[in-house]
């Protein structure tokens, strides 16, 4: 069965419902009668638009899957006339008061303390102020007070502003070609203790959706990450045709997967379902024999 089957009988009953309104709110003397006749069209009115919306919504919607790897650029979905962008992104946590006891040096104890040669893993404590994701390996800035100490480590999950101890060796006359970086030298780590306990932990994404070219939505869709669960936050971006979502499900290999949803004339389906419930609301209070409202 087409779905243009929908639009003929639709298109009758909200005539017959205009006609009938003329008639009998023009016909009525009594202003309770008016309301009821009112609220029976709206009734009407109200199932067309929520059988309308419920088959539109549900034969044409779309789904879509991407991951994007890298920020500001447009990524088109394949197969798609769509494409997403990521304007920009965020990770935070909100982190205890208490500090916890983990045996460590000061980034300045560290620098007196390191002889170029030497075979020795290190204990630093610092606070993560940059950090970079560079394909499978984050490359962490630690700072105290005026010292620094730059990280390479598989943890990639590493949140930026976090006290954090890295236990590692040290690597001496490094250089990152991505980055166009060179170190003097750099510690390997592969073991990032948090010195506080995290809370919550929350990666942001503000999402572009684009159709041949032309934006059409843009949000915030994130997942807030809890000891015993995650919350997932999806982007919704409302329209009177259709409505936009966008789910983020978290940084999976360095990448932000994606799921788009497009669903047209959901919307609808809502004006519908309130025009039902007012046009009842209104036969309940005002049917001139059973209305508990008397005018």
């Amino acid at each position: 069965m087409s779905s243009l089957s929908f639009i003929p009988p639709a298109v009758y009953i909200l005539s017959s419902s205009y006609q009938r309104a003329r008639k009998r709110i023009r016909a009525a003397k009594r202003r309770e009668l008016k309301i009821k006749e009112a609220g029976t069209v709206l009734v009407h009115v109200g199932v067309v638009f929520i059988i309308l919306g419920s088959v539109y919504s549900t034969l044409f919607a779309s789904e879509f899957s991407a991951s994007v790897a890298t920020m500001d650029e447009i990524y088109p979905i394949e197969g798609t006339p769509y494409s997403v962008r990521i304007a920009n992104f965020k990770h935070y946590a909100n982190f205890s008061k208490e500090t916890l006891m983990v045996p460590s040096i000061t980034i300045e104890e560290f620098h007196d303390k390191y002889a170029p040669g030497e075979n020795e893993t290190y204990a630093v404590r610092g606070t993560v102020k940059d950090a970079y994701d560079l394909g499978g390996v984050a490359l962490l800035r630690l700072a105290d007070r005026e010292n620094e100490l730059w990280v390479a480590t598989n943890k990639l999950n590493v949140i930026s502003g976090s006290e954090v101890v890295a236990e590692g060796y040290i690597m001496q006359g490094f250089t990152t070609a991505s980055l166009n970086m060179s170190f003097d030298y750099l510690m390997f780590s592969g073991d990032i203790r948090p010195m506080r306990r995290i809370i919550s932990a929350t990666q942001e994404a503000e999402i572009e959706v684009y159709s041949g070219g032309q934006l059409i939505a843009r949000g915030i869709t994130k997942v807030i990450e809890y000891p015993q669960s995650d919350v997932k936050r999806v982007m919704i971006d409302r329209g009177p045709l259709r409505d936009i979502y966008v789910i983020f499900t978290g940084i999976s290999e360095g990448e932000v997967p994606l799921t788009v949803k497009i669903i047209p004339l959901i919307n609808y389906l809502w004006l519908g379902i309130l025009l039902l419930v007012t046009g009842i609301i209104a036969i309940i209070l005002y049917d001139p024999k059973y209305g508990v409202m008397k005018c």
